[in-house]
């Protein structure tokens, strides 16, 4: 496979527990009336449902969505490079937030509309925490990028396309020359009489 992505997924599933759990204490504390686990609760049930059934859907589509996401961060990365790795998944993240809210308020789903500034705000804060979980969980279990980024790939050999079926290209030996050693024999020229 020449893309992994399953760093990513991991990675992602790392980010929404992290912004799971402060989500929750936001909400405990009245910090912010919605969390991105209502919203993905919202999402399924199009509407918001109290009860535990609710709440671990809530969770399940809240940890798919931050795996997807990951996934997204970590194919992006392979595919362009690890440089600007921090601004890369800090913007997949926010980028997430702008997305999901215009959707759902485009949408008109319940927790979407008339959302106060100070939950707007937890919700960015929420995704720009993600981003950063997500990118640094990604560096340490890929080993600061080397198993996605094609630098990691140093054992791989290049292909040559011969019309359409790809050939291994073969590592050129080295050319031997064969040099004989003579002896160069000079010969008097005979005295003319």
């Amino acid at each position: 496979m020449r893309y992994k992505i399953t760093p990513g997924i991991l990675s992602g599933l790392i980010g929404a527990v992290v912004v799971g759990f402060v989500g929750m204490a936001l909400k405990a504390m009245g910090v912010s009336d919605r969390i991105y686990i209502d919203l993905a609760k919202t999402i399924i049930l199009s509407e918001p449902k109290p009860g535990l059934a609710a709440l671990i859907v809530g969770w399940l589509a809240h940890l798919t969505i931050g795996s997807v996401l990951g996934a997204v961060v970590c194919f992006f990365i392979s595919m362009t490079s690890s440089r600007f790795w921090i601004l890369k998944s800090w913007g997949i993240g926010i980028l997430s937030w702008f997305v999901l809210l215009a959707m759902g308020t485009i949408t008109r789903l319940p927790l979407f509309g008339d959302i106060p500034a100070k939950a707007a705000l937890t919700l960015f804060v929420g995704a720009a925490l993600w981003g950063l979980t997500n990118i640094y969980a990604l560096k340490k279990i890929t080993d600061d990028f080397q198993s996605i980024t094609h630098s990691g790939q140093e054992g791989s050999k290049r292909v040559i396309s011969y019309g359409t079926f790809p050939a291994p290209a073969k590592k050129a030996e080295p050319v031997k020359k064969i040099v004989k050693k003579e002896k160069i024999r000079l010969i008097r020229p005979k005295k003319l009489k």
